[in-house]
């Protein structure tokens, strides 16, 4: 028996996937999504604080 037929043939629990995998796989894929959302939002707010301060300089020295 060749490993091509072992791996077609092999029954065994090592190839089964879990049902609980998917489910976790969602809640991981999930986490990174709002993760990067949340860095995005946390840079966008900085920017807008950087520029609200330069205009009220700007405004204060006219």
């Amino acid at each position: 028996m060749n490993v091509l037929e072992f791996l077609i043939t092999d029954s065994s629990s090592i190839f089964a996937v879990s049902t609980a995998a998917p489910f976790y796989a969602g809640i991981g894929a999930w986490t990174i999504e709002l993760l990067v959302a949340g860095l995005i939002l946390y840079g966008l707010r900085c920017e807008e604080k950087k520029v609200i301060a330069r205009r009220a300089a700007s405004k204060s020295d006219d």
